[in-house]
């Protein structure tokens, strides 16, 4: 079995026991409770992370290797845009507009 076969095993193995769990924890009121707290506290903590590792993958990364190219312009722009306090949906639309801009200079 290759690497990653058994990555893939370990992963889909250890994502049905947490879901198995889950369903243990909050089939007791008491765990329900419990659970519900727990989520409630890693909630803010984990989506923001989640999100930023998102972001860094797909402009950071292509294929397998590191890369600095014109989507880190548009990631500025859009960290710009969102602490002037623009409107989510124009972040988006000005970090893909530098983007687009730096790919047209670029080439």
């Amino acid at each position: 079995m290759t690497r990653a076969w058994t990555l893939t095993l370990l992963t889909g193995s250890i994502t049905m026991a947490l879901k198995g769990a889950g369903v243990l924890v909050t089939a007791h009121p008491s765990g329900r409770r419990r659970a519900s707290r727990l989520i409630e506290q890693i909630t803010p903590v984990l989506l923001p992370t989640v999100l930023t590792a998102l972001i860094v993958v797909q402009v950071f990364s292509a294929g397998r290797h590191l890369t600095v190219d014109v989507r880190v312009g548009g990631l500025v722009a859009a960290i710009l845009a969102a602490r002037s306090g623009v409107q989510p949906v124009l972040v988006l639309a000005i970090a893909a507009a530098a983007t687009a801009a730096l790919r047209l200079v670029h080439s």
